[in-house]
């Protein structure tokens, strides 16, 4: 897998107070979004694959990763999301399918993603 330096994101993503790191990854067929957490200096690596007809999938690559408010609620009850005018969440998009956003989870203690 080869991290994409470029892609670097900066912010307050574990909701901790923190300023967070995270990363897009790459390898054959498949994509990645990496957070380091500046708390406890660990790093998550959530895997995706590349193509359509997947939920945990963008369709084409090279997929881009962004900060993305979080200062909204969700149309749906999703576990573990709370709504933050400080906390950043990330969006990972292609433009050829629909966003994955990611969110960090205050159940499980994890970065955790949705999709429309």
């Amino acid at each position: 897998m080869q991290w994409d330096k470029t892609s670097l994101i900066t912010g307050d993503i574990a909701c901790d107070g923190r300023t967070d790191q995270a990363y897009v990854g790459h390898a054959k067929g498949k994509i990645y979004v990496g957070l380091y957490r500046a708390q406890t200096a660990k790093v998550q690596i959530l895997e995706f694959r590349v193509g359509g007809g997947y939920q945990d999938a963008i369709c084409r690559e090279p997929g881009k990763l962004a900060a993305e408010a979080l200062d909204y609620d969700m149309d749906s009850d999703v576990e573990g999301y709370q709504k933050s005018k400080v906390c950043k969440g990330l969006i990972l998009s292609d433009d050829a399918c629909d966003a994955l956003h990611f969110f960090w989870n205050h159940t499980t203690h994890l970065l955790n993603w949705w999709r429309n």
